[in-house]
């Protein structure tokens, strides 16, 4: 790749070091995109609460919390080519891992290294399978009858932004969701085959990557102002009439614990799957 960019640019070793830095800065993405990574089981972790969090409390017995530890769900891989580029390019490349918290790890059933990444709840999604939705709702119960937690009293914290579910899961579950995770503020509904990734050689990384794409089924919105959800730039026609009154049917349900968090921001949306 060195000797395509000298082809390309041949006067580019020729510039200033700082020039070069900054045309290699600038080839690398802000962000890696948004992922979806697959719940499962085990991402519950008991935490003490410090004093300079809002929700510190001067008696100490109430400062124990359960909260969702984001860093023990699968690692997404991302590719990041300038590494290979130049000694140079892969200086650049290294800081940017640093910012993104992207780490280096070997694949023993390729033989290969790979560039992996945890989940940042601030844009990647956590899909919950069919089969799965059980153990997600009963898990942070089951949580506090495990041993560290037995006889103690915590106060459960489930900092969850946005899940992906499959249509079937309007039918019957969907509305346990807001009962534990009262601070979502997406949802998504995946139109069409389902993603599913492989088991990876137990090296917490998930073998495949999947992300979530918008369709044309538009984004229903919750309005504060009207206390209801508006559809926004789509067609209620994506995924079928019968998917159309289950997602009008938990809309329903959903105003009202949406209003209770007035200014917070709620939508759901219909997405396809797509492994890249």
């Amino acid at each position: 790749m060195v000797a395509a960019t000298t082809a390309i640019f041949p006067n580019f070793q020729n510039l200033p070091r700082e020039l070069r830095d900054q045309i290699w800065h600038d080839s690398m993405p802000e962000k890696d995109k948004p992922a979806l990574f697959p719940w499962k089981k085990g991402c519950w972790c008991p935490r003490h609460l410090q004093k300079h969090e809002p929700q510190w409390e001067p008696n100490e017995d109430l400062n124990l919390i359960l909260e969702t530890c984001y860093g023990l769900l699968d690692h997404v891989q991302v590719e990041v080519p300038l590494f290979f580029v130049s000694w140079e390019a892969r200086r650049i490349a290294l800081a940017w891992m640093r910012k993104q918290d992207i780490t280096l790890r070997f694949r023993k059933d390729k033989q290969c290294w790979v560039f992996t990444r945890p989940f940042d709840p601030m844009m990647d999604t956590v899909y919950i399978a069919k089969d799965k939705i059980y153990e997600f709702f009963v898990e942070p119960q089951d949580r506090m009858f495990e041993p560290d937690l037995h006889d103690r009293s915590a106060s459960i914290y489930p900092y969850l932004r946005r899940v992906a579910v499959p249509p079937g899961l309007f039918q019957d579950d969907v509305s346990e969701l807001f009962d534990w995770y009262s601070l979502l503020q997406e949802m998504s509904v995946v139109v069409g085959p389902q993603p599913c990734w492989d088991n990876y050689d137990r090296q917490r990384v998930q073998g495949q990557r999947w992300e979530v794409k918008d369709t044309q089924g538009g984004v229903f919105v919750y309005n504060h102002s009207h206390r209801r959800f508006d559809l926004h730039d789509g067609d209620k026609a994506v995924g079928g009439e019968a998917l159309d009154r289950q997602i009008e049917e938990a809309c329903e349900y959903f105003s009202g614990m949406v209003a209770d968090n007035k200014g917070e921001r709620f939508e759901i949306r219909k997405v396809i799957a797509v492994m890249s």
